[in-house]
């Protein structure tokens, strides 16, 4: 019984990371209506600049937090500006691919800027231990959770006891009958990507210490997010605390009991799968009355200019093109696969898989 205590306690400081996520992921879902998939990659960002401010400028780590912090939250702002705003009315689909695309730039520009990491980040929280009847828990790891704690605290009280916190709830059931009543959707917007990221940003900057800092694995921290999230449906930021112990600690408690490779990652996957077949016709988004679509084309094949491109690249093919350039067509192509399939999937059914490529790779 010690020692599932003992990994239980370890779990804490995953949930932790996974509440100050989530909290960001549900404030932005409230203000716009979509799914922050480069919501790990804001704090991936928070991470660098604070790694920079701290590592490299030998700032204190306060002042270092706020600034990151204070950066994500414009990066946030910025997005909602440049890229959400103008997809207002578009539909889901397309705002969600609209983060996917952030998410890949915001990892091509911190290698650019920063390189592929690994990256470690000097601690500045008490690393000692605390022994409780035989359960051994870091400081660390419960006093982030203890900040966890006091956001959502923070969060759920301005949700249920202030006017923009009633008005972000409003907004999220409908945007037009909000919006009659004298709130802007748009400044509203503005806010939750902020703070959102903001959030995003501040638990970034806390596991850089804890955990290393990777391009790589830092931005899918979404994952196991997007389950806690879905387990609190979107609303509730209590929910969201408990559904986020119950993801890290029971990732903890997988990976310690169940040696299967993999398995403790796989948690997540499963429970969004559960979630999204059981509830998933519960919650109709907001974009369901207003998105734009796009419009629907013929279906007419141009036989003509197909049978003119496909020639010249069967000729240079075979008399012009280097092995190099013949490789990247290859590679070019068996996407291109890839890609068509997605397309027909959210032409015919509406909606965007991301395991395509998954499917692509699994052995035959």
């Amino acid at each position: 019984m010690i020692e599932v205590l003992q990994y239980m306690v370890l779990g804490l400081g995953a949930a932790a990371a996974y509440t100050l996520l989530g909290c960001g992921v549900i404030l932005i879902n409230r203000g716009s209506g979509v799914v922050n998939f480069a919501h790990g990659a804001m704090a991936l960002v928070a991470a660098m600049l604070f790694l920079t401010l701290r590592g490299q400028l030998g700032l204190p780590w306060g002042v270092a937090i706020i600034l990151a912090v204070a950066a994500t939250a414009a990066l946030g702002a910025l997005v909602y500006l440049v890229i959400m705003r103008p997809l207002a009315q578009s539909s889901a689909t397309a705002r969600t691919i609209a983060t996917l695309g952030l998410l890949i730039l915001i990892q091509g520009v911190v290698v650019i800027v920063w390189g592929t990491g690994p990256f470690n980040v000097e601690r500045f929280l008490p690393s000692g231990t605390i022994d409780v009847l035989g359960v051994v828990g870091s400081w660390d790891r419960l006093i982030l959770f203890g900040i966890a704690i006091v956001v959502t605290v923070v969060l759920w009280l301005t949700a249920k006891h202030t006017a923009v916190g009633l008005a972000l709830r409003a907004i999220a059931e409908n945007a037009r009958a909000t919006s009659a009543l004298g709130w802007s959707p748009v400044k509203l917007g503005l806010l939750t990507w902020s703070v959102g990221a903001g959030l995003a940003g501040l638990a970034g900057t806390l596991i850089a210490p804890i955990t290393t800092i990777s391009v790589d694995t830092m931005p899918l921290m979404i994952i196991p997010v997007l389950a806690a999230v879905l387990l609190a449906s979107f609303k509730s930021f209590p929910l969201l605390l408990g559904a986020s112990v119950v993801v890290g600690v029971g990732q903890s408690l997988i990976f310690s009991f169940i040696p299967i490779p993999g398995m403790s990652q796989s948690l997540p996957f499963i429970l969004i799968l559960i979630l999204l077949v059981v509830r998933g016709k519960e919650r109709v988004g907001r974009s369901h009355v207003i998105e734009r679509l796009p419009m629907v084309g013929t279906g007419q094949i141009r036989w003509g200019t197909l049978t003119v491109i496909v020639a010249v690249i069967a000729a240079g093919i075979g008399f012009w093109f280097n092995d190099p350039f013949l490789a990247a067509a290859i590679a070019t192509f068996g996407w291109s696969l890839i890609v068509l399939s997605v397309v027909m999937l959210i032409g015919y059914s509406g909606q965007l898989s991301l395991a395509q490529a998954a499917l692509a790779g699994s052995p035959g």
